[in-house]
């Protein structure tokens, strides 16, 4: 499955609606604007040979600003 999810592509990000995964799919050569009441899923990933690390939080463009849509602290925390 993992060959075909989001088209394969290499994203830290995508739009986030009815369904889970929708467009935009935020990647590098991504040149669109980000309009006001998009709700972006914003997930980097880095992949070591020991396994992978990233972040994840969605937020909501507001007010030309990207509003965190959760309620917890924006910390990294080693797990």
């Amino acid at each position: 499955m993992s060959d075909v999810f989001m088209g394969n592509a290499n994203f830290i990000g995508h739009g986030v609606g009815l369904e889970l995964d929708e467009y935009p799919i935020i990647f590098e050569k991504y040149e669109d604007s980000l309009r006001e009441g998009m709700v972006i899923a914003f997930e980097p990933k880095f992949v070591f040979d020991q396994g992978t690390v990233g972040y994840e939080n969605t937020y909501c463009v507001k007010n030309g600003e990207a509003v965190s849509c959760s309620r917890f602290p924006e910390t990294i925390i080693s797990l």
